[in-house]
């Protein structure tokens, strides 16, 4: 058994396609080998900047001889037939087998095909994978449909101990297979000899850490040291964690001074202005207060131990401090509600009118919301009124990320109170699956009305999500919304909401079809969605939606939960749902009245009109009062009363009478077991 290694040597890759081009490359070159019916032991991928490579364990030196047989056409097949494929397999009728099968004799191929030197395979498979290695946007090279994200400069490709004598070629350029690749850029720029076997170690020894694994973990290592060190916590930062790993070679951690004067800017200015501009990372002090201090990666080992590094990021860093110091004290001279007219010059969308137009629908909405969750409407209409202002602040303009947490510092610094502060900074939230959400009733009105406020308006100019398709992300509104009201137990009665806001439309004179029923059904299928996700069965919260839990969404999950919890009892309820509403179905213009207690006969019949008259006071209650755990075991009590009335009393009595009477009594069995769930929907 022998080994792979490939190396593609390239200008600078951008970090964030590196890690997906690695798996992308790594996949495609062992879809080579299987189709080639190539075994192998292990494989390993790397990555880095200007590489990315592959190394593959335990390769046969020869590929397997193969049989194959093609199963053909029946022997009296239309000639046309028969030709095609004895042209498609590359035989003659003669060199075919006929053999007899069940459906008479059928023509057969097969092929023998005797395994070449795994070498003389190589080449295909890695030209097939350089090329089919996908990019989020790629270069194309004059003269040629060849796609790579940079020019390509070098391909390693080294087979049992040798270089395969290939190369891969595009448009007038071709590139010849080697056995060296070069060291790092500044510190190591020559040429080494590598192969499978020595590949991390030689690379090592050339300051490149070719392992993005290894890299992440040495610099994660590297920041905790220096925080150690200065008694101060990293904070944690995986996706700038991720992006530095791919901009670094050989990773050099320091560690800079950020100035005093500009610890007093907010947290996260301060913050995103070293994460987005110096790709630094920060770190707090035992209080939870930002540490004066950052640090960086360098990817370079400095003669001076990067004292010049660090001078030269500080220098940098203030500058860019001092420029959000400026548009921090600008803003702050400008009262929010000053902000309020340069909104009407800013479009929402073309169909659904200004920022300003949004504001006042959200006002009132927020308003409606609020009488509903009894928190003060003042607060969540000045909330609503001043929650999109930090948009044309200076310092918004230059940070978007920033967008609530500045109109939440602007709002305190003038005034406006600490409950409209934290409503403004949250209304956005959640914005993804993971993302906290609002827990204060101001900040919740203000949340749900600005998403409500988008559905509405999407949904009225007829521009929902389709398939896969979702630009104004409209799904995610309809989630954020289920989890506001869901994790914080609000009772939230969306259809008055839906039918209400519409009319806030009115204006812009856009459709005026009521949307509300299509509305709430996209909400049952991201509540459906949501469950799911949380192992809920989906039959049992579709059905568990269709029933009358009105205006109570915890409710309708949390009685999900309880039958998922009891399927056993819930699958006994069924069958003798089913089998009380076949026998009812079949009855045409049938109409069900009380049930008639002087015509029962049965003692089986009479112990289940008694046990259904208690239960379903009993049930009720449980249901107001939220038991699910009680109402599922009150439909438990019912099963062997319900058994033995199925098995003792003929429902189609030829009294029409006592027949009618039987009727309606599965009519209350229908109805007591419908209090609960949709039965028709649950699964058998």
């Amino acid at each position: 058994m022998t080994d792979l290694l490939v190396e593609l040597l390239t200008e600078e890759i951008p970090a964030r396609f590196q890690e997906s081009a690695e798996s992308n490359f790594l996949k495609n070159i062992i879809n080579g080998l299987n189709e080639n019916s190539l075994n192998f032991s292990e494989a390993l991928s790397y990555s880095t900047p200007r590489r990315l490579a592959v190394i593959i364990k335990g390769l046969p030196a020869k590929q397997p001889d193969i049989k194959k047989e093609i199963k053909g056409p029946k022997e009296k097949s239309p000639q046309q037939a028969l030709d095609g494929f004895f042209k498609s397999v590359g035989l003659s009728v003669k060199d075919c087998e006929l053999r007899d099968t069940n459906k008479g004799k059928v023509y057969y191929a097969v092929i023998n095909k005797i395994g070449q030197p795994t070498q003389d395979i190589l080449p295909e498979i890695i030209n097939n994978s350089i090329i089919g290695i996908s990019w989020g946007n790629s270069m194309r090279f004059a003269y040629s449909d060849f796609k790579f994200v940079r020019p390509l400069k070098r391909i390693v490709a080294v087979f049992d101990g040798k270089v395969i004598n290939s190369s891969f070629k595009y448009d007038t350029t071709e590139i010849n297979y080697t056995g060296k690749t070069t060291g790092h850029r500044f510190l190591s720029n020559s040429d080494i000899v590598v192969n499978p076997s020595n590949y991390e170690e030689k690379l090592q020894r050339v300051d490149i850490i070719p392992n993005r694994k290894v890299r992440l973990e040495y610099i994660l290592g590297e920041l905790n040291k220096l925080s150690s060190k200065k008694n101060i916590t990293l904070i944690q930062d995986n996706s700038l964690l991720n992006e530095v790993v791919g901009l670094v070679e050989m990773p050099v951690v320091l560690i800079g001074n950020i100035a005093q004067r500009f610890m007093s800017l907010p947290k996260e200015v301060l913050i995103t202005s070293m994460r987005e501009h110096q790709k630094f990372f920060v770190f707090e002090d035992g209080s939870g207060n930002l540490a004066p201090y950052f640090a960086t990666v360098a990817n370079i080992k400095a003669s001076d131990g990067g004292q010049a590094i660090i001078s030269g990021n500080e220098r940098v860093l203030n500058a860019r401090l001092a420029d959000s110091e400026f548009f921090y004290h600008n803003d702050l001279k400008i009262k929010l509600e000053d902000f309020l007219p340069k909104l009407q010059k800013m479009t929402f969308h073309a169909k659904l009118g200004s920022l300003h137009n949004r504001i006042n629908r959200m006002k009132s909405l927020s308003q409606h919301i609020a009488k509903e969750l009894l928190v003060s409407k003042e607060d969540a209409k000045l909330a609503s009124e001043l929650c999109k202002c930090d948009l044309v602040s200076e310092m918004v303009f230059e940070f978007p990320e920033l967008q609530g947490i500045m109109g939440s510092y602007y709002a305190l610094e003038q005034g406006k109170g600490e409950v409209v502060a934290n409503a403004i900074k949250q209304h956005y939230q959640p914005q993804g699956l993971n993302d906290d959400i609002p827990t204060d009733g101001v900040a919740i009105c203000v949340a749900i009305a600005e998403k409500l406020d988008t559905l509405i308006g999407f949904w009225l100019i007829n521009e929902k999500p389709t398939g896969s398709k979702d630009p104004y992300a409209l799904r995610r509104c309809a989630l954020g919304i289920i989890r506001i009201i869901l994790e914080n137990n609000l009772r939230i009665d969306l259809s008055q909401l839906i039918i209400g806001h519409q009319k806030s439309f009115a204006e812009l004179k856009i459709n005026s079809e009521d949307i509300t029923n299509d509305l709430l059904s996209f909400f049952s299928d991201r509540i459906k969605s949501h469950l799911k996700s949380q192992g809920i069965r989906h039959d049992f919260i579709s059905a568990v939606i269709a029933t009358g839990i009105k205006d109570n969404l915890p409710a309708k999950v949390k009685l999900a939960q309880e039958l998922s919890n009891n399927s056993d009892v819930v699958a006994q309820v069924k069958t003798n749902y089913t089998r009380a509403k076949n026998i009812t179905d079949k009855i045409k213009n049938l109409e069900l009245s009380d049930i008639d207690e002087k015509l029962l006969k049965d003692d089986s019949e009479k112990n289940l009109c008694e046990l259904l008259k208690s239960s379903s006071i009993d049930l009720n209650k449980s249901l107001e009062n939220e038991d699910f755990k009680e109402s599922v075991a009150i439909l438990a009590s019912l099963a062997p009363a319900l058994n033995n009335f199925f098995e003792n009393v003929m429902v189609n009595d030829d009294n029409e009478l006592i027949r009618s009477n039987r009727l309606n009594i599965l009519g209350k069995i229908i109805e007591t077991a419908s209090s609960i769930a949709n039965f028709d929907i649950i699964e058998g």
